[in-house]
């Protein structure tokens, strides 16, 4: 993982998670101790994953204090995301542009 705070604190998963690929979910479940990691790499739709059981997580709501920068830069990269998508292809489709593959000579790596 590559994003805070993901990063340090990893994914909160439970047996009813539908966030994540069923695959993922299983092999979270089926760690049973703090500190137990996946014997094997698990295949999910998401790609391939080492899964360690980092800790319980305390049931109940989360004050929003505690979530408000995450949510914030979630919000804002994916909103940015969307933007840049949005003109990228409003570009694209006022350039109309033609693409001719026979022009492109893979082999050469020209």
């Amino acid at each position: 993982m590559k994003n805070e705070p993901t990063k340090t604190r990893g994914y909160y998963v439970s047996s009813a998670s539908t966030n994540w690929d069923k695959n993922f979910t299983a092999a979270a479940m089926a760690l049973e101790n703090v500190g137990d990691v996946t014997q094997t790499p698990v295949i999910s739709t998401s790609g391939v994953h080492i899964i360690r059981y980092e800790s319980d997580a305390t049931p109940g709501a989360v004050p929003l204090e505690d979530i408000h920068d995450a949510l914030y830069e979630d919000t804002l990269d994916d909103m940015k995301s969307e933007h840049f998508n949005t003109e990228l292809q409003s570009w694209i489709d006022a350039l109309n542009p033609v693409y001719s593959l026979e022009n492109f000579d893979l082999t050469s790596g020209k």
